[in-house]
C-alpha cells in the first residue's frame, strides 16, 4: 500500500511539473492531485527535493533502457561509449521532464543529484559498468582513470548537455568523440563505428 502511495505522488508530480514547471509546482497541488492531505505528503517526500529526485531516478532508469536496447556492446569501447552519450543526450532532451529538471531554475538541485547523490550514481554504475568492463578486457581504457572517474566525468558532461548546451560548439557527436570520450580511451579510432555498423545490419 505504501508502495502503491508513493508512486502514486510519483505520478502526480510528473503531471504538475509537466505542466506547471518547476516553480509553478506546489506541494498542496501534489497532495491534491493524489487526494491526501498536504502533511500525510510529507511522510512519503519531505520536499520537493526529494520528489525530483525520485522522478529523476524513473527516468535515468527509461533512458538507459532505452540505450540498452539500441546499442550492442561489441567491438571498440570507443564507439560504444560516443554512442550511448549521444543518445543519452538526444533522448534527455526530447524527455519533458528532464528538460523541466534541468532546467536554470532548478540547476542547482539537478547538479547536486549528478555529483553526489548515491542512487543516481548506482543507476548509472548499472549501465555503464558492463561497457567499462568490456573496454578493460580489450585494454582500450585508460588504466590510471578508475571506473567511477570516468562515469562521473560522463554524469558531468550529460549535465552540461542538458542545461548548457550552447556551451558545446558545433556538432555533438564529434564533440563527444574528440573532448569527452578521447581523453579515456587509449587506442585510435576504428574506421567502422557502432551507428554505422546500425546501419549495415
Amino acid at each position: 500500500m505504501r508502495a502503491d502511495r508513493r508512486r502514486a505522488i510519483i505520478e502526480a508530480a510528473r503531471t504538475i511539473l509537466r505542466d506547471k514547471g518547476i516553480d509553478g509546482t506546489r506541494m498542496d497541488d501534489i497532495a491534491g492531485e493524489v487526494g491526501i492531505a498536504r502533511p500525510n505528503l510529507y511522510r512519503y517526500f519531505s520536499n520537493k527535493e526529494e520528489l525530483v529526485r525520485a522522478l529523476l531516478q524513473d527516468e535515468i532508469v527509461s533512458v538507459n533502457d532505452e540505450r540498452r536496447r539500441r546499442i550492442p556492446i561489441s567491438g571498440p569501447v570507443r564507439d560504444i561509449i560516443a554512442e550511448s552519450l549521444v543518445i543519452g543526450a538526444e533522448l534527455s532532451a526530447s524527455n519533458e521532464l528532464l528538460s523541466v529538471v534541468f532546467t536554470e531554475e532548478f540547476g542547482d538541485v539537478a547538479a547536486k543529484l549528478v555529483a553526489a547523490d548515491s542512487g543516481v550514481m548506482w543507476m548509472e554504475c548499472d549501465y555503464w559498468q558492463p561497457i567499462l568492463d568490456h573496454g578493460r578486457r580489450r585494454g582500450e581504457l585508460v588504466s590510471r582513470l578508475t571506473d567511477e572517474r570516468i562515469m562521473h566525468w560522463f554524469m558531468s558532461n550529460h549535465y552540461v548537455f542538458m542545461s548548457r548546451r550552447e556551451l558545446v560548439s558545433g556538432d555533438l557527436r564529434r564533440w563527444i568523440e574528440d573532448f569527452v570520450v578521447a581523453p579515456i580511451v587509449v587506442r585510435p579510432a576504428p574506421t567502422t563505428n557502432v551507428s554505422q555498423r546500425r546501419k549495415q545490419s
